[in-house]
């Protein structure tokens, strides 16, 4: 397992997407805005609770991005999407509600 191991860092600028951010964006194709929290695929990632991989095709193409940056997801080769940032909140905390409902 160790040989296949990767180091995700924590580490982001003030301004960009990184670990454990919230991040509100907003999906052009489905004219919808929706609030995700990035964490690594061993911490709790629950879809239900809007909480994505930072390794996964959202979290990939978030990560290190800034509000106002327009991101292609890559869904495969085939498929990809477009969503726009709309905010970062980096003092989202474990018990924090993300979804607006």
């Amino acid at each position: 397992m160790l040989k296949t191991a990767t180091i995700v860092s924590d580490d982001s600028k003030d301004d960009e997407v990184g670990m454990d951010d919230i991040v509100e964006v907003y999906f052009e194709e489905d004219d919808e805005v929706e609030k995700y929290k990035l964490v690594t695929s061993i911490q709790r990632k629950t879809p239900l609770e809007n909480r994505i991989s930072i390794e996964s095709p959202i979290g990939m193409a978030l990560k290190g991005h800034k509000v106002g940056d327009r991101v292609e997801v890559k869904v495969n080769d085939n498929y990809s999407y477009f969503l726009e940032i709309r905010s970062i909140d980096k003092t989202g905390s474990e018990d924090e509600e993300i979804r607006g409902f």
